[in-house]
């Protein structure tokens, strides 16, 4: 997998973009999510497709951006004005119609409310 490394910003977290523009974190967030076993998916693919991807690939914000702008606006309405009142919506896993968005969780971002949101897609 050709990939590059480039900072994240403010996190100034590790981050891998693979050759189809999905960013992989490395660290702490992985291995969190890993030990809980949640299943990892690429919105945008999900909702595109419906089929799980490699686990361990996180959306960035402007692909998470595009797949709502492309899909939720017509395809789910409602659910992209309520994705965008959260911050971090980096994993997410899709049980039937169940879209279950998880967020990183980092110290700094205690006070953001819960770390699961469920949306039922109709």
């Amino acid at each position: 997998m050709e990939t590059v490394q480039r900072n994240s910003g403010a996190h100034n977290r590790r981050m891998w973009l693979d050759v189809n523009n999905r960013v992989r974190i490395s660290g702490p967030t992985v291995k969190r999510v890993y030990r809980e076993g949640l299943k990892l998916t690429d919105l945008g693919f999900v909702l595109q497709y419906g089929e799980r991807l490699v686990e361990g690939y996180y959306l960035s914000d402007k692909a998470l951006n595009q797949a709502l702008t492309n899909l939720c606006d017509t395809k789910y309405p409602g659910v992209r004005e309520r994705l965008k009142q959260l911050r971090n919506l980096v994993v997410v896993e899709m049980m039937g119609t169940v879209l279950t968005i998880y967020r990183m969780q980092d110290s700094d971002l205690a006070e953001d409310g819960p770390l699961q949101h469920e949306f039922v897609l109709h």
